[in-house]
């Protein structure tokens, strides 16, 4: 179900009721006042709604496109507020990782042929302000493959190519604040593709697989060992049909991946195959047995809500191309999997699929609200409305009412302060 976005008269004076000369900041104001420093239970905000009600939280977002930015904006419930906190001069901003009070961001960025490093974000309550606290060089000639905090002073980097092969950098809090670069440790058996957080954990989860080779991916539990570098703890597990990224659980004891089915692939002949959710438990000891769990069409990218209450699996919906005759998709849906203390509910599929020519960034804020930033092809709409930023409401059944919609300057990624 859709719902267009909230009038802007309307959100006007929601934002402007009791403020000075910027209705904006006096939402800010209040979360300020509220303290938000310390962890919010939702349930204070009261019901999820599409209104600009509830705690603000900081959106930081890194943007390529015909000027390459790193943006921080807030969310507001349903709406996003932008306040122009813009950072330019920054060469390919890449993944984003949040610290876990909300109060600072990491953005990797280059490329190959390039300097490559880090961007160090001081964020403030709700994303009121931001600035640039540091840029750390790591070197050049490779392009970020993976970013993750392993505690609120210890971050891990991902970095692909190069002459030396792909690397995994730590990044270690000195006592004045700032990260500098601790030692580096290959990837693992080559291509590195996405790194998670660990909760609770002083660790972080990564996976890897050789695009051009491996029909699976492998998925590593790594920890610093005796000399400070970050290397595999534990069993790896490997999961079929190659997820590209995983999500972990909020208690940090499963890693989630979804995928198409095996025995029910997408062919010419059958455009209506399954897909798997993958549920590999987490411990000390490394990735346990995966066990699986049916859905109802192939899935792509994975998002937990920060509380656990549910999963939401992207899935490609598949047509045969008249002029290739082979499978393409012009539009997505969600599939949302209810959870309830450990257990999986049964898949809901939204109803009205929606139109993406790619999916840059998906996350689910502390509210329940989910936000992505989606590329449309050139015929789904005009070249300065084909990158879009949206906030959706899910309401329970499966279906997503759309609370906002606005254009993104570039295409990008994007992570939501817990």
């Amino acid at each position: 179900m859709n719902a267009a976005p909230l009038p802007l008269a309307w959100l006007s004076l929601v934002l402007c009721a009791g403020c000075g000369d910027d209705g904006t900041q006096s939402i800010l104001d209040a979360a300020v006042d509220a303290d938000v420093d310390a962890a919010v239970d939702v349930d204070a905000d009261g019901p999820p709604s599409c209104a600009a009600t509830g705690t603000p939280r900081a959106l930081v977002l890194s943007l390529n496109g015909t000027e390459d930015v790193i943006e921080v904006r807030s969310l507001v419930g349903g709406q996003v507020l932008d306040q122009g906190l813009r950072f330019t001069g920054v060469v390919n901003p890449d993944e984003v990782a949040i610290r876990s009070d909300g109060r600072e961001a990491l953005v990797s960025f280059g490329s190959f042929g390039q300097n490559y490093g880090v961007v160090v974000l001081e964020l403030g309550a709700g994303g009121q302000s931001a600035s640039i606290r540091q840029t750390l060089v790591l070197g050049a000639d490779r392009r970020p493959f993976g970013l993750a905090y392993a505690s609120d002073s210890r971050a891990v980097v991902a970095m692909a190519g190069g002459p030396s092969g792909h690397l995994l950098i730590g990044l270690e809090r000195g006592p004045d604040g700032m990260f500098a670069a601790g030692p580096s440790s290959p990837v693992p058996d080559d291509w590195p593709l996405a790194l998670r957080r660990r909760p609770g954990h002083d660790q972080v989860v990564l996976v890897r697989a050789l695009l051009s080779s491996d029909p699976d991916s492998d998925i590593y539990l790594l920890s610093r060992n005796g000399s400070g570098a970050w290397a595999p703890t534990g069993t790896a597990a490997m999961v079929t049909a190659r997820p590209f990224d995983v999500a972990i659980m909020p208690d940090g004891a499963t890693a989630l991946a979804a995928t198409s089915d095996p025995a029910d692939p997408i062919t010419p002949q059958d455009l209506d195959g399954m897909g798997l959710l993958h549920r590999l438990p987490i411990s000390d000891a490394g990735l346990g047995a995966n066990t699986t769990l049916a859905l109802p069409g192939p899935g792509g990218s994975v998002a937990i809500d920060p509380r656990g209450r549910f999963v939401l699996v992207e899935s490609p919906v598949y047509e045969l191309d008249p002029m290739t005759e082979t499978p393409i998709t012009f539009v997505r849906r969600f599939i949302t999997i209810p959870v309830d203390a450990g257990t999986y509910g049964a898949p809901l599929v939204e109803a009205q699929p929606w139109q993406a020519l790619l999916l840059h960034g998906l996350a689910i804020a502390p509210s329940g609200h989910v936000v992505r930033s989606r590329e449309l092809y050139p015929d789904q709409a005009p070249p300065n409305e084909r990158r879009r930023l949206d906030v959706l409401l899910p309401a329970g059944d499966g279906s997503m009412m759309e609370c906002s919609s606005t254009t993104l300057p570039g295409q990008g990624q994007l992570a939501i302060a817990p």
